[in-house]
């Protein structure tokens, strides 16, 4: 998958079609969801899952931290000294002491996968009705028009065991000023969602700088322009609240760029203090706060609240798995916009 942790080139980016189809052929690899009775699963010593009349699925990270969550097992700590045979001997006695009805979502596999037979993605409630990722994809088209959507580049395609992100950005940077200092950023939209029940589908306004691709998300109050929990939905329901929520994009980003104008005046009086009071707002993001101090300092503007933001988007764009980089840049955007503008809120959530 596409993942940019270079200087964006728009060379180096997808135009809009081609990860229209990349989506489509991630969607083709899905199976119909098989609901059943917990007690009805089989672990075997391999570590797989046998699903009646599919056979032997590999559990995924995310799948496997499911099944450990809904048996009551500490799965790292309990088998990490035990064989195979002892692992699925415990996991089979607590599926048959079960009384459930699961939903598990399965596909076939991606690059990179080396189950057998397939994965067992997901196992969720009866009740779960994912919004599947194409029928975002669409929704985007009906919203906002094919040729506006052929004209942006996107940055950022990954699909991970738990998420999707799409990462959609203005072909063109806007430029900020402050005094002598010029920067200048492109202007864009985040999409982050899950069909295998980790998070909502929720769309966010996106600011990526050019010099270092350093990103940042605006999460909160209007900033975050769609949530969307994953229950039924119809087709029009779903594009008319994608259509309200780009309403108000191009506002918003006028928004952002004034706060990131703003911000390389605005002062840091205790950079450590203010570090420490966001990384704690995500569980073990507290060991993150000395990279960012140390990219703060090699940012050249350690006094002020843009350094600040800019130091902690650079940690984010080297973190491994894009949901921790959502979660730093996400913590970069809060910063950001903490006294940011008091526009009515234009947030979309159903």
């Amino acid at each position: 998958m596409l993942h940019e942790s270079s200087p964006v080139s728009l060379k180096r980016t997808l135009p809009w079609e081609a990860v229209a189809s990349l989506v489509d052929k991630d969607q083709a690899l899905w199976n119909p969801d098989v609901e059943l009775e917990a007690s009805a699963l089989r672990a075997l010593p391999t570590g797989e899952i046998v699903v009646p009349d599919t056979g032997p699925l590999g559990l995924t990270p995310w799948s496997r931290r499911q099944l450990a969550g809904l048996l009551g097992i500490r799965w790292d700590k309990w088998f990490e000294k035990v064989s195979g045979e002892e692992t699925a001997q415990e996991i089979n006695r607590r599926l048959s002491r079960t009384d459930a009805a699961w939903k598990l979502r399965t596909r076939q596999l991606r690059p990179g996968e080396y189950f057998a037979n397939g994965a067992l993605a997901a196992i969720v409630s009866p009740t779960y009705t994912p919004i599947a990722d194409e029928r975002i994809i669409g929704s985007l088209t009906q919203a906002v028009g094919e040729r506006w959507l052929s004209s942006l580049r996107v940055f950022h395609a990954e699909f991970t065991d738990r998420s999707t992100h799409l990462g959609i950005i203005s072909p063109s940077p806007a430029t900020i000023h402050a005094g002598d200092r010029r920067d200048e950023f492109f202007t864009g939209v985040y999409v982050r969602n899950s069909q295998v029940g980790f998070t909502a589908l929720t769309v966010h306004v996106y600011f990526l700088r050019l010099v270092c691709s350093n990103g940042m998300l605006a999460t909160d109050g209007e900033f975050r322009l769609l949530y969307r929990t994953h229950r039924p939905i119809e087709n029009d329901a779903l594009d008319g609240l994608m259509e309200r929520a780009f309403a108000s994009l191009k506002l918003r980003w006028q928004d952002g760029l004034a706060a990131l104008e703003s911000a390389l005046g605005v002062a840091v009086e205790n950079a450590e203090e203010a570090v420490h009071g966001l990384l704690k707002q995500v569980p073990g993001f507290g060991r993150y706060q000395e990279p960012v101090l140390t990219a703060l300092k090699q940012e050249g503007l350690f006094a002020t609240r843009f350094g600040l933001v800019q130091a902690m988007a650079e940690v984010a764009r080297l973190l491994p798995h894009p949901d921790q980089r959502f979660e730093m840049e996400r913590l970069a955007g809060r910063l950001l916009f903490a006294s940011g503008p008091q526009a009515e809120p234009q947030q979309v959530s159903a």
